[in-house]
């Protein structure tokens, strides 16, 4: 019989402050993202044109991208110095102010240029601590799971981030209800506000979490890493570029179908806001139930079957998934974005955090896992948006260019995959440099 997690970090906690606190983390990081979308340009950038100030608002979303690198190797290096723990706590907080501002922030109409200089400085310190967050998130559930339910505990972090997408484009969809005057003066303020309710709760949460047992036995040890990253790049170049591949494609595919479609379906097709805010809703409410279904599978059929898998159909889907959008009818516009993200997306997701882990030995895994999602964020999440609307401008509203980009992040999660070694048998103590070590097995 499997035995049970004891004191703090029982089942329930390890499961349920992985999955609170990235919800929390992704529902203020992805908030501003719909915020940009949606009414930035007329409050930040109100002397620009129409176009250019909706580049303008995504490039400052941009900027939390660019930032998320930073945060990685910075937290990724003190998580594998000092613990899982604390450094959950402290980009729990960071992200939390930072979002709380936001609220508060004044626009241009009041304090000029400060207004959007400062709306990049606040969108900055979220990147920061998601940068941080997401790998130390994956390892408490990982590091903490039984060695044959890694995926199923693995995809509650993944669960969280869609639980996060729920709560903020649920919460930008009831403020777009407002009229137009409400939503510009006080409604979109609303949700940034609420983030330190959440964060709150978010902290109890986390408080009563231990070390997680895998970082807890190297500390005892004292065999932390002196510098994690110079470690990487020795020792695991090819497991980098695997867990940059990966999520490359992954977070590519999100992005188009969260912020692009947004933009595009709002300003291009003329769709109502609450339409498409709802069905991104609706489509996040199926993933975080698919997720851990998948992340369960995973660990009887493997990782690279889904990863593959997810590649595959992301090649088939990216032109049908414009198609449907541009019928403009509620019906496949929603059908669309919920098989794009309640279904195609949780194949690659559900299974990353655990097979991420398994890739990296413990003494430099929180460093691995956060730089190799960090960096592809910022190509592929960070700077996809401004091709995107440059793209539109160009074929003068066809969108074929992003569908080109759509087959592409799959080709990339294909070859990645198949670069890999399967992990899903792997002994977390035994990943070492070298591959015939990270072969080794769990005993049956």
């Amino acid at each position: 019989m499997e035995p049970k997690a004891k004191g703090k970090n029982s089942r329930t906690t390890i499961l349920v402050s992985s999955m609170i606190g990235t919800a929390i983390e992704q529902y203020d990081f992805l908030l501003y993202g719909a915020a940009a979308a949606l009414i930035f340009n007329k409050l930040f950038f109100p002397s620009m044109s129409p176009l250019a100030g909706t580049l303008a608002a995504l490039a400052t979303y941009t900027a939390g991208f660019i930032a998320r690198p930073l945060g990685g190797l910075l937290f990724g290096h003190l998580g594998d110095r000092m613990g899982r723990k604390s450094i959950l706590m402290l980009t729990l907080t960071v992200m939390g102010v930072a979002s709380t501002a936001i609220g508060f922030l004044p626009t241009y109409d009041s304090i000029g240029i400060a207004a959007p200089i400062v709306l990049v400085v606040l969108r900055i310190i979220q990147g920061v601590a998601l940068g941080g967050e997401q790998g130390g998130a994956i390892l408490i559930a990982v590091e903490n799971a039984p060695p044959n339910k890694r995926g199923f505990w693995g995809a509650f972090g993944p669960a969280g981030s869609s639980l996060g997408i729920v709560l903020s484009f649920g919460a930008m969809s009831l403020a777009a209800y407002l009229s137009g005057a409400e939503f510009t003066t006080w409604g979109w303020r609303a949700p940034f506000i609420a983030s330190i309710v959440l964060v709150a709760i978010g902290l109890v949460v986390r408080s009563r979490l231990d070390e997680t047992p895998a970082f807890a036995r190297i500390q005892a040890q004292k065999k932390q890493a002196a510098m994690p990253l110079l470690e990487l790049i020795r020792n695991y170049p090819k497991e980098l570029f695997i867990t940059f591949g990966v999520r490359f494609g992954d977070i590519g595919w999100a992005t188009i179908t969260l912020i692009f479609t947004t933009s595009y379906a709002i300003t291009q097709l003329n769709v109502p806001r609450g339409q498409v805010l709802n069905a991104i809703v609706v489509a996040a409410t199926v993933a975080v139930f698919v997720l851990p279904i998948v992340g369960a599978l995973s660990d009887r059929f493997g990782r690279k079957p889904f990863i593959i898998l997810s590649g595959v159909l992301m090649i088939l889907f990216a032109w049908p998934y414009f198609l449907m959008l541009q019928t403009r009818d509620p019906f496949w516009i929603t059908t669309a974005i919920v098989l794009s993200w309640g279904f195609l997306t949780p194949l690659t997701y559900a299974t990353e955090s655990a097979f991420f882990a398994e890739l990296f030995e413990t003494r430099v895994r929180y460093s691995g896992v956060n730089a190799g999602q960090q960096l592809s964020g910022v190509i592929s999440a960070g700077l996809l948006p401004l091709f995107a609307v440059w793209a539109l401008q160009w074929t003068g509203g066809n969108p074929w260019p992003v569908a080109a980009v759509g087959v592409f992040m799959g080709v990339v999660i294909i070859i990645s995959a198949l670069a890999a070694h399967e992990t899903y048998k792997a002994d977390l103590d035994t990943v070492e440099p070298g591959s015939r070590a990270r072969l080794r097995t769990r005993p049956a």
